[in-house]
């Protein structure tokens, strides 16, 4: 006799749970993180927001990350495979 998995469709939680796990099997923690922001829409005022987060961050230290992403990319980005460019 097979074996019928019963599942709790009617649990919320249970469902989640499921949903979370199975998202994260098929696509990874961060596929999943993409996958679910494409269901928020986000708040604020962005036009004003970046102007107090990007204060006194010149061309020169966005440079410099950049550099830094390239050279490390598996430390920071292990998700992706991505290759230096020098």
């Amino acid at each position: 006799m097979p074996h019928t998995k019963i599942l709790d469709i009617h649990n919320p939680r249970f469902i989640r749970e499921k949903g979370m796990e199975a998202l994260t099997n098929e696509l990874g923690t961060v596929g999943t993180v993409y996958f679910l922001r494409q269901f928020t829409s986000g708040k604020g005022n962005w036009t004003e927001d970046r102007k107090t987060e990007l204060a006194g961050i010149s061309l020169e230290d966005i440079e410099k990350d950049v550099d830094g992403l390239r050279n490390e990319p598996n430390r920071l980005f292990p998700h992706r495979n991505i290759k230096a460019v020098h």
